[in-house]
């Protein structure tokens, strides 16, 4: 029943012969009531309001020959990301002592894995390159970005960080773990 879900994993099933018909390998636990013997990790609700997540690109790029066999090019490149998915606690306790269950919204349920499209991620970077033609037996090239990567919600789906304060999610944007300020190739 929405909007629980349950996640089970099945791996080297049936890889010789058929061990494991359908009716006996998955969990007979078919729906999620209050107080059921499902481990919390594996309760999971979908935001019936998804967004579709989306990406924009941009860049713009300025190159010039210095010389008849040397070139230089300097560029912004601009990424953003909006509605990305991020998993976060659909059942946070308000602040104070002792025993978090009795503070929930849903005290039955505890804790509780919500899959949301919340995340953001912005990429902005100044990439320079300075190429030298083959010419008298000779070619080279050198590549530089300095850029910053922030986000909200972490690295990508699988390596989502689950925001402090879910009700605002946007208080935990910070520098991004892909972040990588200087590159030089």
């Amino acid at each position: 029943n929405y909007p629980y879900a349950i996640s089970e994993t099945q791996t080297q099933l049936n890889v010789i012969q058929p061990t494991s018909p359908i009716e006996t390998t998955f969990s007979p636990i078919l729906t999620v009531t209050p107080g059921a013997d499902v481990p919390l990790t594996d309760q999971h609700i979908v935001n019936r309001n998804n967004k579709t997540s989306y990406t924009q690109q941009w860049n713009l790029h300025v190159q010039r020959r210095l010389t008849d066999d040397l070139i230089a090019e300097v560029g912004y490149v601009g990424n953003k990301g909006t509605h990305l998915t991020m998993f976060t606690n659909g059942n946070t306790a308000l602040p104070g002592p002792g025993d978090p269950n009795p503070r929930r919204p849903w005290p039955v349920l505890g804790a509780t894995s919500v899959m949301d499209n919340v995340a953001t991620s912005n990429y902005s970077g100044l990439q320079a390159k300075l190429e030298k033609r083959f010419a008298r037996g000779l070619t080279y090239r050198v590549n530089y970005s300095f850029s910053k990567t922030i986000d909200v919600g972490g690295a990508g789906f699988s390596n989502s960080a689950a925001p402090q304060n879910p009700n605002y999610s946007a208080g935990d944007r910070a520098i991004s773990a892909l972040d990588r300020t200087h590159i030089l190739s």
